[in-house]
């Protein structure tokens, strides 16, 4: 007995040490000490800093640490898109998927002197003309902070003033007033000039770890970018922030005075990126947009929701609403016809897969207010059960530029028919790569060099997105034939299939053609290899043409081609499934096999929202309403 005794004793003598060298290392940082180094006119400075720490992490592991040598290494050593990306995938695709990632509290990183050096540097840019606008908690918010999210620690202001001052020395040598945006986009302009921007989204860890080794990269993501384009412009008093729809798309925005201006290190234009990056994915508005904070936000879910599950995104504190500062939006009050004992209800969108964009707390008289909401997107009102189900709680809705409400509520005793011939939008770029190919030609020859070349068809107008075929009436023999494409098209061709009379089966032969833009990836056999996502891009926008060396000459009866594509389209052969969305979530019109370029169903409810799925590949989805018979995507 006395020995368990004294066994138990040393257990919690254990403990109580274990937990006395935890404690001394989640010290508190010292006030009196930072502020007899940066004097007492900067208290409120030191208070916004020290108020936070002790809610930040810092994100760290041995395998992290191990991935950010390599990168920094890679990026040293060659500018190459194609071969960086090719080696980042295959170093990713090696670590131990298991493998854990720290976070560390920043108390735990941080000294006085580190964070009375920040503050510092930060303050000296203080009332400069390029930000003399901002109030003082403003000035707190957009430069003060020492980090932008969970990265390593380091002092990038002094690395990045000491990279990039000449170019505040250059403006200055012209004017000592030197408005924000005039400041700003001339440091992009540098940024830009100096590096090539390739966008990399399949990064596992964020290269954000390390800021200094953002002003390596050559190939990084969106987020990535954004974080290096704020570090760069806080250095210099410059009132810069990340907004977004955080898990889809960032980018930044200059707060002005009277003003925010989005733009983004990619962008061909300088400013209103949003506005460029929409009509790229095909949406009018963005369903709500939110800001990276330094501090969390009080009025966060992720603050006030207690007890209650809620969707990952809002278990972030640091960000804010501020779709205000971009659209004129509007409130909605949503009655729940789907009930559930929930004190939070959300705003569900469809993008490839349901995601949350907003919340709404539940009122006395049992209503959800939404506010400040974009018109022209559909949402799905729904609650939150934990992450394998949600419950959607009433109709989808869209909101018009005026302000009024639409439900698309299924109407079961009017049934349509409906042709559909895709599952998704055409993206602008797409739109691009069909016109590019009007002017091409399919060409015959039977002399090496095409000497003796003869016209097979000419495109003449545009293309459809999916398999376009063209009869041919030439009763001549050919051995080796070629698309010629059109002047600026660079090819983008993705599929081409040569038919000869005697044969049910494409035209096979050694591949010919001009250069590709890339060694392995764009290359002329992607036109033959019978996967319609590739693609041949030449090197040359002009002279582009791609080919076969048949084994004996054909005589060809038809040509089927593909333009560059996203493989949306319906095709014959694969598995489809059209559902329709009613108060209580999805109901399905049955599966159907493909059996030409579109799909019929018959009896589906009018007036709903609608999604095709492929059942045999591909995941890009998007909803639609059936409108004067046509598909209108959301």
């Amino acid at each position: 007995m006395l020995f368990r005794f004294k066994v138990f004793v040393r257990v919690i003598m254990l403990v109580v040490i274990i937990v006395l060298n935890s404690c001394s290392k989640r010290r508190n940082l010292d006030k009196d000490i930072i502020l007899s180094m940066v004097g007492d006119s900067l208290s409120g400075a030191v208070d916004y800093i020290l108020e936070e720490v002790p809610n930040r992490r810092t994100t760290s592991s041995d395998a992290l640490s191990d991935y950010y040598n390599f990168s920094d290494s890679l990026f040293d050593s060659t500018d190459d898109f194609y071969d960086i990306k090719r080696q980042l995938v295959r170093y990713l695709s090696s670590i131990n998927q298991q493998t854990k990632v720290k976070r560390i509290p920043d108390v735990e990183i941080l000294d006085e002197s580190f964070v009375s050096q920040s503050i510092l540097n930060a303050c000296s840019y203080r009332n400069k003309y390029w930000n003399n606008h901002l109030s003082l908690q403003q000035f707190y918010e957009y430069i003060l902070p020492y980090k932008i999210g969970d990265e390593e620690i380091q002092d990038w202001r002094t690395y990045f003033q000491n990279r990039y001052g000449y170019v505040l020395d250059s403006l200055l040598k012209e004017d000592e007033y030197v408005p924000a945006e005039r400041f700003c986009f001339a440091l992009i302009s540098e940024l830009k000039r100096s590096r090539k921007v390739n966008i990399f989204s399949s990064n596992r860890f964020s290269m954000t770890t390390r800021p200094i080794s953002l002003d390596k990269v050559d190939c990084a993501t969106c987020k990535d970018y954004c974080d290096l384009v704020t570090m760069i412009c806080r250095s210099f008093g410059l009132p810069v922030a990340t907004d977004g729809l955080l898990y889809w798309h960032t980018w930044n925005a200059l707060i002005e005075k009277d003003r925010t201006i989005d733009f983004y290190i990619e962008a061909t234009t300088r400013d209103n990126h949003l506005k460029e990056w929409l009509d790229v994915v095909g949406w009018h508005n963005l369903p709500k947009i939110f800001r990276e904070t330094f501090h969390r936000n009080p009025n966060s879910l992720a603050m006030i929701h207690g007890r209650e599950p809620i969707p990952p995104f809002f278990r972030n504190p640091y960000i804010k609403d501020v779709t205000k500062e971009y659209y004129k939006g509007f409130d909605v009050a949503i009655e729940p016809i789907k009930n559930r004992d929930k004190k939070y209800a959300y705003l569900k969108v469809w993008n490839n897969g349901f995601a949350f964009v907003d919340w709404a707390q539940r009122d006395s008289e049992n209503n959800f207010n939404f506010y400040n909401i974009s018109d022209s997107v559909i949402y799905f009102p729904s609650f939150y059960v934990d992450a394998n189900q949600n419950s959607t709680m009433s109709y989808p809705f869209v909101m018009s530029s005026d302000g009024g409400r639409r439900d698309f509520v299924p109407n079961k005793d009017s049934l349509n028919t409906m042709t559909l011939w895709r599952k998704y939008f055409i993206r602008r770029d797409h739109n691009k790569y069909l016109k590019a190919m009007v002017g091409g030609r399919f060409i015959g020859a039977n002399k090496e060099d095409f000497s003796d070349a003869e016209v097979l068809c000419e495109i003449s107008e545009t293309p459809k997105m999916c398999w376009n075929e063209i009869i041919i009436d030439n009763s001549s023999k050919f051995r080796y034939l070629k698309y010629e494409s059109p002047s600026w098209s660079h090819g983008n061709v993705g599929e081409i299939e040569f038919y000869s009379y005697d044969s049910e089966q494409p035209l096979k032969g050694k591949v010919l053609g001009t250069l590709s833009s890339s060694s392995d990836e764009t290359t002329k056999e992607k036109v033959f290899d019978g996967d319609v996502l590739t693609y041949f891009d030449s090197l040359s926008p002009h002279d582009s043409w791609v080919g076969l060396e048949l084994e004996t000459p054909s005589r060809i009866n038809r040509i089927r081609y593909i333009s560059r594509n996203d493989d949306n389209f319906v095709q014959r052969g694969q598995e489809y499934e059209l559902m329709y969305a009613d108060f209580d979530g999805w109901h399905s019109m049955g599966r159907k096999i493909a059996d030409a370029d579109s799909l019929v169903y018959t009896d589906v409810p009018q007036g709903a929202i609608y999604l095709l799925k492929n059942r045999t590949k591909g995941h890009e989805e998007r909803v639609f309403s059936y409108e004067n018979n046509t598909q209108r995507w959301w």
